[in-house]
């Protein structure tokens, strides 16, 4: 696809940046959540643990690319972030599930 210009190519990527990241990943937490709530299952461990990553793995990428993150910074948030969720594999499972 050609743009005219840059301006409005900068506005079609913004716009696209901003539903992708911003308003799927509410979509998705807001549909996991009615589905727990329909099959009458709890919000554990493991759920809070989707829902965080659902939420921050797109903030992080959003901010990568506005370059409000230095690149050097990227790379050991998502590192920490893994870390933390592949943590808690080893320990006991989590009743709610």
């Amino acid at each position: 696809m050609h743009y005219p210009n840059t301006a409005e190519a900068e506005g079609i990527g913004a716009i696209a940046t901003y539903v992708l990241f911003g308003a799927l990943p509410i979509i998705v937490v807001v549909a996991f959540l009615w589905y727990r709530a329909k099959t009458q299952k709890g919000i554990g461990v493991r759920a809070i643990q989707m829902i965080s990553l659902v939420l921050i793995l797109p903030l992080i990428g959003t901010l990568a690319m506005h370059q409000a993150l230095p690149k050097d910074a990227v790379g050991p948030l998502l590192g920490a972030i893994i870390g933390y969720v592949l943590s808690g594999i080893a320990k006991k499972e989590d009743k709610a599930e």
